[in-house]
């Protein structure tokens, strides 16, 4: 029996059944047509599909795809038999982008129409996987040796992200990555760092060097009068520990960002530094045999000075005017993508 012939005995059997005797609309030759529609349907799909992946193979990189076409051909391996076409427009147009698309939760993509949980969910885990696909393809150059390489490493810890994040790379002597710590989360315009956790970190895990990075969610990376003091207090602070802050790097979420060390504000916040506080921060200081960490001419700091340092530049007005000049003369400083090609 052929499949047409079983559809026709269903349909036949379901006419016959009636409703409790009523007569029914659909004859078996109305039940065929719809089926022979369906069919038609499914092969229309399937052939849009077909040409959508050849399309793809000539140009993988999807330059000629608008959104919603990217979002379209993606949803096929989630969405079987089904005109994604639609769906892919009612998500753009509920969430407003493609990039607000793979942010949204779970639940509120299953909220738009012929959304399916696997397709929701495999949406939602995008950035994720790509997070760990960029920690990984970098896993084996993990020696930080420029703002570039930060960058490259460092790009998916703060792509696409709508609050301020802070990072810190604990290195060794070779500028390889011992650890990165997470040292504080904030909001859209500001981060508060866990400045205990940060030296807590350097200490026990023996760095030689620290790279600062944060980002700022509305896609201005050049620093903030802020971020001028805060770069300062951590430089001293990690220098009365024996530990060289070599770079603070500023991102933005479409993957610009900005270096301190790139830009000459370390060497400049460093001088800074040695005239306020008496020290010399570019220069290591010796550790003493019982675990002490001395600073230069052997005075004894602990790594708890990190807010003390922060309080007495804050506290400062003149000094507090100083860095608010100093960040408007690096509005103009030098900036990258991540994807660029450039010796620092």
């Amino acid at each position: 029996m052929s499949i047409f012939d079983k559809y026709l005995e269903k349909a036949k059997s379901k006419s016959n059944a009636g409703s409790r005797g009523k007569a029914v609309k659909n004859s078996g030759y109305s039940a065929i047509e719809s089926f022979t529609d369906a069919t038609e349907d499914e092969n229309i799909h399937e052939g849009h599909r077909r040409r959508m992946r050849e399309r793809y193979e000539k140009d993988p990189d999807m330059e000629t795809f608008a959104p919603h076409e990217v979002l379209e051909l993606y949803l096929f391996n989630a969405v079987p038999r089904k005109d994604t076409n639609e769906i892919a427009h009612m998500l753009i147009n509920t969430f407003g982008s493609l990039s607000a698309v793979f942010e949204a939760s779970v639940d509120d993509l299953m909220s738009v129409k012929d959304m399916t949980e696997n397709a929701a969910m495999m949406i939602r885990q995008t950035l994720t996987v790509a997070d760990i696909y960029h920690r990984m393809k970098f896993a084996d150059r993990a020696a930080l040796g420029n703002a570039m390489s930060v960058s490259q490493y460092y790009r998916s810890f703060f792509m696409n992200k709508n609050r301020e994040l802070a990072y810190a790379a604990l290195l060794d002597i070779n500028d390889c990555i011992i650890s990165t710590e997470n040292v504080g989360k904030g909001a859209a315009a500001t981060v508060d760092i866990d400045s205990v956790k940060l030296m807590r970190n350097v200490r026990e895990k023996y760095a030689s060097k620290v790279i600062f990075m944060h980002n700022h969610p509305s896609g201005n990376v050049y620093p903030s009068d802020i971020d001028l003091v805060t770069t300062s207090s951590m430089m001293v602070s990690l220098h009365m520990m024996g530990v060289r802050l070599v770079d603070h790097v500023i991102f933005s979420p479409d993957g610009y960002y900005f270096s301190f060390f790139q830009n000459g504000l370390i060497a400049i916040l460093g001088r800074r530094c040695n005239t306020f506080f008496d020290i010399d921060v570019m220069s290591r200081p010796v550790a003493g045999g019982d675990g002490t960490v001395y600073g230069r001419g052997g005075v004894g700091l602990s790594f708890e000075n990190y807010e003390a340092c922060e309080n007495e530049l804050l506290g400062d007005g003149e000094e507090m005017e100083s860095y608010r000049d100093l960040a408007e003369r690096f509005k103009n400083g030098i900036v990258h993508h991540v994807d660029d090609t450039v010796d620092d």
